[in-house]
């Protein structure tokens, strides 16, 4: 089923007449287009490497994916059913909650790793800077 939002327009005669516009046509383009600016923006942070060729690659693939969909999303019901889930948003919602769980998941492994890295120039900074004691001192 389609969305269809219509309204009464009046043109330049004073006649109305009812404009009808399709959402689900919109939320394509608008899909397709979002899809198409993340991909040359990966594109171009790559190319300023500032993202891994691998990660390009998995982006690539992602952000052509969801263009596919948009363009077909009948093949993502298919896709459901093969796997097994009720429809084609539900499973993209599903792998969108796993992606963003592996992804949160990765950040915390970094940002352990970042602090352990930290502490470590503090220490070595701390001991760098530490004033020996004066050996004319007598110790006693």
């Amino acid at each position: 089923q389609r969305a269809v939002v219509a309204w009464r327009v009046r043109d330049c005669e004073g006649l109305y007449y009812e404009k009808i516009f399709e959402l689900s046509m919109f939320f394509q383009v608008a899909i397709i287009a979002f899809a198409v600016l993340m991909l040359l923006r990966t594109w171009t942070q790559q190319r300023a490497q500032k993202v891994a060729k691998q990660w390009l690659a998995l982006w690539a693939i992602i952000w052509i994916v969801i263009i596919a969909v948009a363009l077909a999303p009948q093949t993502a019901d298919v896709i459901a059913g093969i796997v097994g889930v009720g429809r084609g948003a539900d499973l993209f919602v599903y792998i969108a909650i796993l992606f963003l769980l592996y992804a949160e998941y990765r950040s915390l492994v970094r940002t352990k790793k970042l602090q352990e890295q930290q502490t470590e120039l503090v220490r070595r900074i701390a001991i760098d800077r530490a004033e020996l004691p004066s050996t004319s001192a007598p110790i006693l």
